[in-house]
């Protein structure tokens, strides 16, 4: 309880300072006084084209109503998030560069034993050759010991994953160089690799590679057409490993202004971890609503035989999600997403069904300051006994962006 008192005491004074700059405190003398948004004119270097310094700061607060992640005995607590993000950026006429870093220390009130700190270290590259051609390469590391509410593949990284907390690390690097052949075809080469390792629990990590080809083709200014092939090859470090040829084709068309449907169907020919040949389809299909400059949605289906990378297995997988962005006034903005999938774990007979909902409030009190009011919910429920959890997360928090 005491600890409990402490982080309060602390978020709650970090707030104050956070939200100092509301008041903008004169002095007769001076002018203003400089209060902590004004960091970044402090710790900044700007210098043709290059911006380095303080990107973001981050105060908050989480409650936790299971944070191991269990079926039964569920553990809840108080988190305090403080964290910062660093990095530089670069923009040019033909290229931009960014190198950025998020850290943020979570503690916990009750259950010291799970303090830690999550790091992101995210890298982007552009650069256009010319008029015709151009390239991009990004590359995302990310150490957790839970999934964040605020990832982008919240959900999705939940989906196959079994009970527990633990500590993991990934990276996801892409790769993309397309040509324009004329004003309406264009090619592109691709390549994606990933790796993702565990501490803490038994599960072997994993690596992947994935290469593949598009070409795309505009047939009006409102319907395009691509055909790709992509190779894709996984191993595990218990030496299993698997690959499937993918081909694949789409087509994407804005019906209205203000109603756009994409759909790509295509076929797996897959090499199981069995050494098992299998031919299996996969679909996909998603349509976005825009009702007016403050109002968006999307609703998307996705089916497909996949790769987890908790277990050296096929997992056959379909889900659906939906997105609704709404700015509610001047300042407020209000976003909601939903997602719901059935997986199963083809040689285990594992099946999971996964549902999550995320919530977020965000108001735009002053300048760069926002506050942001986060609830998640994560059901995951397993066809056994032992696998399977609820969660249920409130977070209130202030961010300052630089």
């Amino acid at each position: 309880m005491n600890k409990l008192i402490k982080n309060i005491a602390i978020f709650v004074f970090l707030g104050i300072v956070f939200s100092a700059d509301i008041s903008k405190i004169y002095s007769s003398d001076a002018g203003v006084v400089p209060t902590i948004l004004d960091l970044s004119d402090y710790l900044s270097y700007k210098y043709k084209g290059f911006d380095i310094g303080i990107k973001s700061l981050r105060v908050g607060e989480t409650f936790d109503d299971n944070v191991a992640f269990s079926k039964k005995n569920k553990i809840n607590d108080f988190i305090t998030d403080v964290g910062f993000t660093v990095g530089m950026n670069y923009t040019g006429k033909r290229r931009s560069l960014s190198l950025t870093s998020l850290i943020i220390n979570h503690t916990y009130a009750e259950n010291s034993v799970y303090d830690n700190v999550s790091e992101d270290l995210n890298f982007g590259f552009t650069n256009e050759f010319s008029a015709y051609d151009r390239v991009s390469i990004s590359n995302v590391f990310s150490h957790r010991e839970a999934p964040l509410f605020s990832d982008t593949n919240f959900n999705s990284d939940q989906f196959g994953r079994p009970n527990g907390r633990w500590e993991y690390f990934k990276n996801r690097l892409n790769f993309n160089y397309s040509r324009d052949i004329n004003k309406q075809l264009s090619a592109s080469i691709r390549y994606a690799n990933t790796m993702d390792y565990y501490s803490g629990i038994n599960i072997p990590g994993s690596f992947s590679n994935k290469p593949g080809i598009v070409m795309n083709y505009i047939l009006t200014p409102f319907t395009s057409f691509s055909l790709s092939y992509d190779y894709f090859d996984v191993q595990f470090d218990n030496n299993r490993d698997a690959l499937q040829h993918e081909i694949a084709a789409n087509v994407t068309k804005n019906i209205t202004k203000k109603i756009s449907v994409s759909m790509s169907g295509g076929v797996d020919f897959i090499r199981s971890f069995n050494d098992e040949e299998l031919t299996k389809p996969l679909f996909s299909a998603s349509i976005g609503y825009e009702k007016d400059a403050n109002t968006r949605m999307g609703v998307s289906f996705y089916k497909h035989y996949g790769v987890t990378p908790y277990i050296a297995d096929l997992f056959d997988q379909w889900n659906t999600s939906a997105s609704l962005s709404r700015q509610i006034s001047e300042r407020l903005n209000y976003n909601l997403s939903i997602f719901y999938g059935v997986g199963k774990y083809v040689t285990a007979g594992t099946e999971q069904t996964l549902k999550g909902v995320t919530s977020t409030f965000t108001y735009d009190i002053y300048k760069n300051l926002f506050g942001n009011f986060t609830y998640s919910y994560t059901d995951s429920d397993y066809n056994n006994s032992f696998n399977g959890y609820t969660r249920n997360t409130f977070y209130l928090g202030l961010s300052a962006a630089f």
